[in-house]
């Protein structure tokens, strides 16, 4: 081999070798980029999958949260309603009223009574029949909407509320055993103010409240059916 041939393969075998020194280092730079690009991702991704569960737990539990708290607001406004309904018990069998305040207020809520039944009924022609007293109709009014349209359309006509009706309902259930009904002309005979007389002698807020809107009720439709009539209207 001459001295030039040698002198060229020493060359390209220390090309090669420079080459190899220095290729090898940057493959293995741009391999490991790419890898750690990849573990970047699959962590981003294992986040993004773990945040959208912890919303969605979130989510269920903050319904859950909902509906537990209108529940308890429910439980709470029954246990009042349940409540006030005692001490609507206990303060009427407490209350001592002679048998004339007795008869007179029981034959006002009586017409009271029938007066909204009749209303009521005659509002639901093709349910009449199946509501043939007061009970029935506050029975059926929680089940069916349209009775219980009609009652709410006839209690806000006649200026009554809820409270009323149970109140009224509540001293006729005590009172009806013993009560006499009075009629309109010898109620006169007994007092000419019946309203004074109910706030005179009825302590608790809300039968009084309830009996003076028995009383307008009353006479409301006493003034209609006669309006020569004078009568005295009661504010409640």
């Amino acid at each position: 081999m001459s001295v030039r041939s040698a002198s060229s393969a020493r060359l390209r075998a220390a090309r090669l070798r420079h080459t190899s020194l220095f290729s090898s280092p940057c493959r293995t730079r741009c391999h490991s980029r790419q890898t750690s690009a990849q573990l970047r991702s699959s962590r981003r991704s294992r986040m993004e999958n773990r945040l959208q569960i912890v919303e969605t737990q979130f989510k269920e539990l903050n319904s859950a949260m909902d509906k537990l708290t209108q529940k308890l607001q429910f439980q709470d406004k029954t246990l009042e309603k349940q409540v006030d309904e005692d001490e609507m018990w206990i303060s009427l069998l407490k209350d001592r009223f002679t048998s004339v305040e007795i008869n007179l207020f029981y034959s006002y809520v009586s017409e009271m009574l029938c007066c909204l039944h009749s209303r009521v009924r005659v509002k639901l022609p093709d349910l009449a029949g199946g509501l043939p007293t007061l009970a029935s109709v506050m029975r059926h009014k929680g089940k069916n909407q349209k009775i219980r349209l009609v009652w709410e359309a006839v209690l806000e006509m006649l200026g009554l509320q809820e409270g009323d009706v149970l109140a009224l309902c509540t001293f006729f259930i005590i009172h009806c055993s013993e009560a006499q009904y009075y009629p309109a002309n010898q109620r006169q005979k007994y007092t000419s103010d019946i309203s004074t007389m109910i706030t005179k002698v009825v302590k608790n807020q809300i039968l009084q409240e309830s009996l003076l809107c028995a009383v307008q009720v009353v006479e409301n439709g006493r003034a209609q059916r006669d309006p020569k009539k004078k009568v005295t209207l009661v504010q409640k």
